[in-house]
């Protein structure tokens, strides 16, 4: 359970992978963090670290440190050198760290808010936050779970803690979305275990073969973030 929830899918696509339900997901993500791994160097933090499965994959990083929150870890799931935190302060010193990662975070922090404030405490001026937070997903390890995004509202949020938006894209296609939605409903529904498969891979090699074609983005599962410390608050 633990490899399946962190897996993530390079390389050459594998059947196996295709009938994976988290495809659609990890997959961009895992491209995300490789198309800008040369960004994401030097003195690092990994905002909401978990297990730290993105640590493997970040090539030119010197110091590499995870953050999460007191209590978080109540399955065995987290890396054995997480640092904890309470929520909202984070304990490094002003201007610390060249680069910050939070994939799949933002959506279960209570103080969004001031813990941006506190991200943009920590990092140098200039640099970059790199994150994904969820648009259409289902709830996930609830109760933590408070909020989804619009493009408009990141920006709004980010502007608020002295950031300016770099690139902020879509994961998904709206028909890719859509088709992921409407599969998640047959499995809730107690759909059959074999049509499900069928369904998922059908639907992942549709994402694969639409994964570059310009299309509208306001439904995305997923957005991907890059934005830079603009100013000191």
């Amino acid at each position: 359970m633990k490899h399946e929830r962190n897996k993530l899918f390079p390389g050459k696509v594998r059947l196996v992978d295709l009938c994976n339900a988290r495809y659609i997901t990890r997959k961009p993500i895992y491209d995300f963090l490789i198309e800008n791994a040369d960004n994401i160097s030097g003195n690092v933090l990994d905002f909401g670290c978990g297990s730290m499965e993105y640590k493997k994959i970040l090539r030119n990083v010197n110091k590499y440190s995870g953050l999460d929150i007191e209590g978080a870890d109540k399955n065995g799931f987290f890396a054995q050198d997480v640092i904890y935190y309470d929520g909202v302060h984070i304990p490094f010193e002003n201007g610390v760290f060249d680069a910050v990662i939070s994939i799949e975070v933002f959506e279960h922090v209570e103080l969004l808010d001031d813990v941006l404030l506190e991200l943009n405490r920590v990092m140098k001026q200039g640099k970059k936050l790199f994150f994904t937070v969820p648009m259409f997903f289902p709830g996930h390890l609830e109760p933590y779970d408070y909020r989804r995004f619009t493009k408009y509202g990141i920006k709004k949020k980010l502007e608020l803690a002295g950031f300016a938006i770099e690139k902020i894209e879509g994961s998904t296609t709206f028909r890719n979305t859509l088709r992921r939605m409407k599969i998640l409903e047959s499995e809730k529904r107690g759909g059959h275990k074999w049509l499900l498969k069928i369904r998922y891979i059908l639907s992942n090699v549709c994402f694969l073969h639409s994964n570059n074609v310009t299309e509208d983005e306001k439904a995305p599962i997923d957005w991907l973030v890059i934005c830079r410390k603009d100013k000191e608050l």
